[in-house]
Formats: C-alpha cells, sequence, structure tokens
C-alpha cells in the first residue's frame, strides 16, 4: 500500500469537532461524497484500523490519506489528472463575484468541491475568503493561489464566499456547486450576489 504526504494543511478539519468520533464521522462523510462524485473505478473508504482514509483504484492500486487534500491528491494519481468537478472556461481577464452558500450544506461534499476546484485549477482561483456553516460551527476561509486555509470563527448564521477568478466563468462554478453541494442538501436555496 502507497502512502500520501499528509503534511499539507488541512483546512477541511478546521470544520470537523475535534474528537475521535467528529474526525472519524467526518473521514466517513468523505468517503461517502467522494463515492458519490468520481467514477472511472475509484473507491474511497474508512480504514478499520487507523480510522484514515484508503482511496482504491480499479485496478486494484490503494493509496492511504490522512484528510481532504490527501485524499483528492490520491484520486488524482489515481485518474491520472486533477478530479474537476468544474469545466474550465475561458473568460477574459479577473473576475470579481460572490457565491451565497446554503444553510444547512453537506460539509463533505462542500470539502471535495472547493479542494478539487482549487487543486484543479489553482492559477485561476487567484482568491476567495468567506465564511461557511460547517459541523463544528462558522469557518472562516481563505484561498490564496489555489491554496486553502480555514479557522473556526465567531458564529454566524451567513454562509458565503467572494472570489476573484481568471478564466473560471462565475455560471460554470455556480452550475456544479447546484448539481454537487446543493443535490445532497435539503431545502437550499443558492442566492448569488456581488460582492459590496
Amino acid at each position: 500500500m502507497c502512502e500520501i504526504c499528509g503534511a499539507e494543511h488541512d483546512w477541511f478539519a478546521a470544520g470537523v469537532p475535534d474528537s475521535a468520533t467528529g474526525r472519524l464521522r467526518a473521514h466517513s462523510g468523505l468517503a461517502r461524497a467522494a463515492n458519490a462524485l468520481v467514477a472511472n473505478g475509484v473507491r474511497v473508504d474508512v480504514d478499520p484500523v487507523s480510522c484514515g482514509l484508503r482511496v482504491k483504484g480499479a485496478g486494484g492500486r490503494t493509496l492511504s490519506a490522512t484528510g481532504l487534500t490527501s485524499m483528492l491528491s490520491g484520486i488524482g494519481r489515481l485518474l491520472h489528472q486533477p478530479l474537476a468537478l468544474v469545466p474550465h472556461c475561458r473568460t477574459i481577464g479577473r473576475m470579481d463575484w460572490a457565491l451565497r452558500l446554503p444553510v444547512p450544506l453537506d460539509w463533505a461534499i462542500f470539502g471535495i468541491w472547493l479542494g478539487s476546484l482549487c487543486m484543479a485549477y489553482p492559477e485561476d482561483v487567484i482568491a476567495a475568503t468567506g465564511l461557511v456553516k460547517a459541523p463544528a460551527g462558522s469557518v472562516a476561509v481563505a484561498v490564496r493561489n489555489g491554496s486553502i486555509k480555514a479557522a473556526l470563527t465567531k458564529d454566524s448564521e451567513e454562509s458565503y464566499l467572494r472570489f476573484t477568478t481568471a478564466h473560471l466563468l462565475p455560471s460554470a462554478v455556480r452550475s456544479s456547486l447546484s448539481g454537487t453541494v446543493l443535490k445532497v442538501t435539503t431545502k437550499a436555496q443558492l442566492c448569488v450576489k456581488n460582492p459590496q
């Protein structure tokens, strides 16, 4: 079994309750979400011994992952390209725009969606900031050149992201969000608003 380096900042863990049960529930959620979103014979499950994640390819190759980022890296290795849930649509120049996110939302599906967006297009997701409701509370998210950082913050009823992108159509990103995050979120409405 191959190991995936787990030294990266695990931004997804900021929204997970800090307990063994919370981490196990988060890994189970990531496995469920990945299996719902990824095809081509790639499967993810929770390792019963380490409570980490195992990413399995159609040919039997298995990679161990410690969290969301290493799981997405493993999926990318087995697919031979980063997981891209948003189509790459050429646009001219930079664009500033925003999304109001549904409350509640599925933190695992959202994590895979945002993580895959930033991994697939690190130069095109120039920046993003926002607040996202997660199981542990409100999480302040900051993206810079595709790299994501997150931390628990003062609880808020709002959930939104403000983006600066290049070569990504906001409509394509919104459509991808609707087809993934909103598909499994009950009674959700996606309200788009412009940054103030």
